[in-house]
């Protein structure tokens, strides 16, 4: 019975540890001004995901990435911090789940569609 509980509490410490390191932000930098990456990255999310939430004056968006039969629901957030010598950093945050999600890389397809759309705003700028 002892080991058994002891057992128990070391799983869930590891588990507890082990979530806890998974749902640290993830980051990125963008070069351009805060307003072009924050029009990026909600053309990124309107483009891909359902925004639950838009927040301009805090440079915050919060969406989730939608779901099936046979998947769940991943909620995210992504903030837009200050610019400094003309680079942005963009953090992506887990906000939790509805269902039982596929995994997936959905920061690194999120960071890749605001780049999309970033180049794709500053072509259209330069082209003016």
């Amino acid at each position: 019975m002892k080991d058994s509980l002891t057992l128990a509490v070391g799983a869930i410490l590891l588990w507890s540890t082990a979530s806890a390191g998974a749902t640290k932000p993830k980051e990125q930098v963008f070069t351009g001004t805060r307003e072009q990456v924050f029009e990026a990255a909600l053309t990124a999310a309107r483009q891909n995901y359902v925004i639950g939430y838009v927040d301009d004056k805090h440079f915050l968006i919060d969406f989730e990435q939608g779901g099936g039969m046979l998947h769940g629901e991943i909620m995210y957030n992504a903030v837009v911090g200050p610019e400094k010598d003309g680079k942005v950093t963009v953090s992506l945050n887990y906000q939790g789940k509805k269902g039982k999600p596929i995994g997936g890389n959905l920061a690194g397809h999120f960071f890749d569609r605001v780049a999309e759309a970033l180049a794709a705003e500053q072509g259209a700028s330069s082209n003016k």
